[in-house]
């Protein structure tokens, strides 16, 4: 009998930390073992410290005087390394499977890997453009040699995985028309899931109003949500609103907080390891981002059975209908968004309905036993008897 392949996901980041792709991919790996599956992360951090720490030290005495030079020696020293440990796990004997989580991954994995043993897949979590993402947070300029670099990686890449697994049909759609020749390509849309099992999915105490979840950069766009939340304390409604995530608006968005007089309502906790305790515990989930592939968080809030007020950016809009699991805002419009804002606030019996609106999408959409089994299913294709 054919050996069923062993699943490698593969990363540049260490295997532990607290974005979104982490989430997904250790909620992937733990389902696919418990369906059976053989799996493990690899990351360049699984080489020797001697090989990979005067390497990636580097980087830290190159970013403050070029953030560019800092964000090419990050992926150029990142993949080759990462690279040499897939090559140590892909020489042992029987097929092999590497789930890559990011172009750069994918590229270590097809540079080495057996087209007769191994196949390459690449999740889309990014937004756009990795390329983008990076510009977004103000490393790098668009039209630079880097931002160019990096789109010109992907183009190299993505038609040359064996599948993709999108996150929504909006970047599959997106990227099928930035590269047409991915029409023809394996995929699959909708991979991101939770694993509920493990979490306390009931409503609990709320001692809070108002969450949002995300770093604290531009694109997260944090301050739209203090300049509603200014907006709705004018016209006589005062909500108190808690921020988890950190990262480079966070002085700011202090500052903001305090010239909207604000600055009582509003809570900073910084990166935190219990994103689910901080939305059992409130009411609504904020997000005002201008652009999101997927919105894993948002997918999180609906499992906890909170209502979601978001824009109709990207994929968010595959996650929820607005006047059913919650409300769409316009991230142009702040007195548009006091509307919102204030419509599912003083309504209690809207957000319970939204509430449990939520729970039950959640439930049919994105809970692992409606997804994993198709996840799997893509992922092994072809690579059993």
């Amino acid at each position: 009998m054919h050996q069923r392949p062993k699943l490698f996901f593969a990363f540049v980041m260490r295997a532990n930390g607290v974005t979104g792709i982490h989430t997904s991919m250790h909620a992937a790996l733990k389902g696919i073992r418990d369906l059976g599956v053989d799996g493990e992360i690899v990351t360049p951090f699984d080489a020797s410290p001697i090989k990979y720490l005067p390497v990636f030290g580097m980087r830290k005495l190159i970013t403050p005087f070029s953030r560019a030079a800092g964000v090419w020696w990050h992926r150029r020293f990142h993949g080759p390394i990462l690279e040499q440990v897939l090559r140590q796990k892909l020489g042992a004997p029987g097929d092999a499977i590497i789930y890559a989580q990011c172009p750069v991954s994918a590229k270590a994995a097809l540079s080495i890997r057996d087209p007769l043993r191994h196949k390459v897949y690449l999740a889309v979590h990014f937004n756009h453009s990795q390329a983008d993402e990076w510009r977004d947070q103000g490393y790098i300029a668009e039209g630079g040699r880097v931002w160019a670099g990096i789109r010109a990686m992907e183009q190299e890449v993505l038609p040359a995985v064996d599948g993709l697994l999108y996150v929504s049909s909006y970047m599959r759609d997106y990227l099928e028309k930035r590269f047409p020749s991915l029409a023809s390509k394996p995929s699959i849309v909708g991979v991101n899931f939770l694993d509920m099992s493990t979490q306390d999915a009931s409503h609990g105490e709320k001692t809070g109003d108002l969450v949002t979840v995300g770093s604290l950069e531009p694109r997260k766009n944090q301050a739209y949500i203090l300049h509603v939340l200014g907006e709705a304390k004018q016209r006589g409604h005062r909500y108190t609103l808690t921020i988890v995530g950190d990262g480079p608006d966070r002085g700011h968005l202090d500052r903001l907080a305090v010239h909207l007089g604000i600055e009582d309502q509003v809570t900073f906790v910084g990166v935190s390891n219990t994103v689910f305790d901080h939305l059992a515990s409130h009411r609504v989930l904020v997000h005002a981002a201008k652009m999101e592939s997927f919105g894993l968080v948002v997918v999180e809030a609906m499992a906890h059975g909170l209502p979601v007020v978001a824009a109709p950016v990207g994929g968010i809009t595959e996650l929820f209908a607005d006047g059913g699991e919650g409300l769409h805002w316009p991230l142009n419009d702040v007195m548009a968004g006091a509307d919102t804002l204030i419509r599912i606030m003083e309504d209690r019996d809207l957000q319970r309905r939204m509430g449990i609106a939520a729970q039950q999408r959640f439930a049919t959409q994105f809970h692992a036993t409606k997804v994993l089994p198709q996840l799997r299913d893509f992922l092994l294709d072809g690579m059993e008897a």
